[in-house]
């Protein structure tokens, strides 16, 4: 899983996206299924939240943003 959590950071989401699925939606999924296997607290779900907040920040969405980076900072 380790691997994954490595390919969210240098491949961009939408190789993992499903067919109607936007590149957030793609990128909540991953760390949903991150969690789901790792639990929460775990520090490569912390790094693929610090990438999600990375992708609201590119699209200007701050304040999604930081609650994610603070998140993400916190684990």
């Amino acid at each position: 899983m380790i691997f994954s959590t490595l390919l969210l950071g240098f491949i961009p989401t939408v190789f993992f996206q499903e067919p109607e699925e936007t590149e957030l939606e793609a990128a909540q999924r991953k760390i949903a299924e991150l969690e789901a296997e790792l639990g929460p607290e775990h520090p490569d779900v912390a790094e693929s939240v610090g990438i999600l907040a990375g992708l609201l920040l590119d699209q200007g969405s701050y304040a999604e943003a930081r609650p994610l980076f603070e998140r993400s900072l916190a684990i």
